[in-house]
């Protein structure tokens, strides 16, 4: 269970158009868009195939959607929002790289995920 404090100061930045990170994930809005980002928990790059990437971005899916449902507030501000979810793999802090993302229920995967 997400702290109601850190849900609203999240909703605060949204409202703004800033980004967010609770609960693990980082939540952006942008016009009539919420992007919400997962990150793998693979360590290797090398190691993440289609169905785990597939396995992980449903995960964010989830926890995203658990969220929500811990926040009237939230749903509300996401009416008329469409939303995207991505997952990327973070490099030790070096960089993220974006693995893949759903949007309208379309998955696209990264090329060297295999």
């Amino acid at each position: 269970m997400t702290n109601t404090n850190a849900l609203k100061k999240a909703l605060e930045f949204l409202k703004l158009e800033k980004p967010f990170i609770i609960d693990g994930l980082s939540i952006d809005s942008k016009s009539n868009i919420l992007e919400v980002t997962g990150w793998s928990q693979f360590q290797h790059l090398e190691n993440i195939t289609i169905t785990i990437a597939t396995q992980e971005l449903q995960s964010v899916k989830e926890q995203f959607e658990a969220l929500v449902q811990e926040s009237s507030e939230l749903v509300e501000f996401m009416q008329n929002k469409a939303i995207e979810y991505y997952l990327h793999f973070d490099d030790y802090g070096k960089a993220s790289v974006e693995i893949g993302r759903e949007i309208n229920n379309v998955k696209i995967f990264a090329s060297f995920i295999k």
